[in-house]
């Protein structure tokens, strides 16, 4: 009876997806957890106390014009905790002015860290004090606030809009969607002729005797044109 070799197989690592800014913690928030209808989170006695605690504490800041905005980073974001989620969650802290969750502009993923700016730096020190190393669906959130020297002119460009593929893109779909003229098949069949005759040329260059087997290239079919009675 013949044995069986085994075979040790190489496990490769998984790919890792763009890293946030320098200086701040994220990862690739590839966890496909859908939170999108399950945003109440489950916490345990002593989180949920300490949550609402915080949450007096920073209804008691004082309001003005005069307040200091603050801006946050939130990293190690799950799967469908996205902006409407976010915005509803922390607003109870209090008054959020802008958001942005970072996407990927070709497929529009989240990229699993986003900055809000609250309208009171006090606030935003709050939420970085209960919200950091918080465990969310079994991924750890990093919360922390941005020095306003660290907060670039472009961190909420594009914050509060609807998030949309980009123009090159659409515009390709577009074109390749477009209804195709006669002018454009007589341009297709030319290049589908071109590239037969440079296969044909090669095979006889090498001194392959063998003969492409023929194209057939039919016309477009006219629809009729519709008569009204």
């Amino acid at each position: 009876v013949g044995t069986r070799k085994m075979v040790k197989r190489k496990v490769e690592p998984e790919p890792v997806e763009a890293a946030p800014p320098a200086d701040y913690a994220s990862d690739s928030a590839d966890d496909e957890i859908d939170v999108a209808e399950h945003v109440d989170m489950v916490l345990d006695k002593e989180a949920e106390e300490k949550i609402k605690a915080n949450i007096k504490k920073a209804k008691k800041v004082k309001k003005g014009d005069s307040m200091t905005p603050g801006v946050l980073y939130l990293g190690h974001i799950p799967h469908g905790f996205y902006e409407e989620q976010m915005r509803g969650y922390f607003s109870q802290f209090g008054q959020v002015k802008r958001l942005r969750l970072s996407r990927s502009p070709k497929s529009l993923r989240s990229r699993g860290y986003a900055f809000i700016e609250f309208a009171s730096i006090e606030v935003a020190e709050i939420v970085a004090e209960t919200m950091n190393n918080y465990l969310m669906f079994g991924r750890l959130l990093k919360c922390e606030v941005v020095p306003p020297e660290k907060v670039h002119e472009r961190t909420f460009l594009g914050a509060g809009k609807m998030p949309r593929h980009s123009s090159k893109r659409r515009m390709a779909t577009r074109v390749y969607n477009r209804k195709k003229t006669l002018d454009d098949y007589e341009e297709s069949v030319a290049r589908i002729s071109g590239r037969h005759r440079k296969k044909q040329a090669r095979l006889e260059q090498l001194g392959i005797d063998y003969q492409l087997p023929a194209l057939a290239v039919d016309a477009p079919i006219a629809k009729p044109a519709h008569v009204k009675f």
